[in-house]
């Protein structure tokens, strides 16, 4: 089979969660014998079109609908709102068996439009948070009336409100043949709104093979932690979703219990500004001697088995998690 997966950014050097299982699952079926393709917008400038695993990667140029938004600031979105025409063209022209989209914004609903037009079906699949936008349209009929509000200004309002309707997650909802849920709150919530439409729950998963092989005797030594120290570990970008913060207050606390814990931190940093939150928030508890910070390690490394290897417990203090 011919399987396309579409996803808003793919840099293995900004890899989140989401990235790795679809490269995860890329690599199977390409191992399989399938033919499969990653398609991205090029969020972050990487090589236009590479071969990943024996997953085809393709990187396309895009844009942000804005006049008032940089570069720099869709990167720290994480790509969100932006638009590939170039993508959309390469969508339209090729011929795949299966389309699975995996993000959720005005791209997705684009490739909705586009898909269900051509009379192709395809899976959407929901890896992080949702949240149902309101109906805008009789609010942006209302601002364009304001009187207070100059003609021109309300015009542009109510342009924008009603782009808000039309390439809201919803309609790429409404479009999809197929929904998949990694999260139950979301898939239990949206089975109760809209009962008759195909959706399932499939949470990210792991393979627990890739991490029963580490050496944590290993991972400490390179890391001057002692046997008899008790280490927390949590795995994940830096950024403010993922709540590194509220992990330090709980170090502080439990070293009313014992001075011999101490924190591995783990994760890309994918929000300067939260880093520094962190450092800061890290000075002020005065735990720079029990925190050790390590600016990401790829998922499939050795290195990140070692840690799961020497961890006494994994902390989660995300504020979103797919299996919450």
């Amino acid at each position: 089979m011919n399987i396309l997966h579409v996803i808003i950014k793919y840099s293995q050097q900004h890899w989140g969660g989401a990235e790795g299982f679809i490269h995860n699952v890329a690599r199977l079926h390409a191992r399989q014998g399938h033919t499969v393709t990653v398609a991205a917008p090029n969020v972050f400038g990487d090589t236009a079109r590479e071969i990943l695993d024996g997953v085809r990667v393709l990187r396309f140029p895009f844009f942000y609908p804005s006049l008032d938004r940089s570069v720099a600031q869709v990167k720290a979105r994480k790509g969100a709102g932006l638009v590939s025409l170039p993508l959309l063209a390469h969508v339209a022209t090729t011929r795949y068996d299966i389309v699975h989209l995996h993000l959720h914004n005005a791209m997705s609903t684009s490739l909705a439009y586009l898909l269900k037009a051509l009379g192709r079906r395809f899976v959407l699949h929901i890896h992080s948070p949702y949240l149902e936008e309101p109906a805008l349209c009789n609010a942006s009929i209302a601002i364009y009336r304001q009187t207070s509000v100059p003609r021109k200004q309300g015009f542009l309002v109510a342009v924008r409100d009603l782009a808000k309707v039309l390439f809201s997650t919803r309609r790429s909802l409404a479009l999809a043949d197929l929904v998949l849920w990694a999260n139950g709150v979301d898939y239990a919530a949206y089975r109760s709104k809209y009962p008759g439409r195909l959706s399932v729950q499939m949470p990210n998963g792991f393979d627990p093979l890739a991490f029963g092989h580490g050496d944590g005797n290993r991972f400490r030594a390179t890391h001057g932690l002692e046997a008899d120290q008790k280490i927390l570990l949590y795995v994940a970008n830096f950024y403010a979703l993922k709540n590194q913060t509220l992990a330090l207050r709980i170090l502080h606390e439990l070293h009313r219990l014992s001075d011999q814990i101490c924190l591995v931190l783990i994760g890309r940093v994918t929000d300067a500004a939260y880093m520094d939150e962190v450092r800061r928030t890290l000075s002020e508890l005065d735990l720079t001697e029990h925190v050790v910070i390590i600016p990401g390690l790829a998922h499939d490394s050795e290195a990140l088995s070692d840690a799961y290897a020497a961890c006494d417990l994994f902390l989660v203090t995300s504020k979103y998690e797919a299996f919450s």
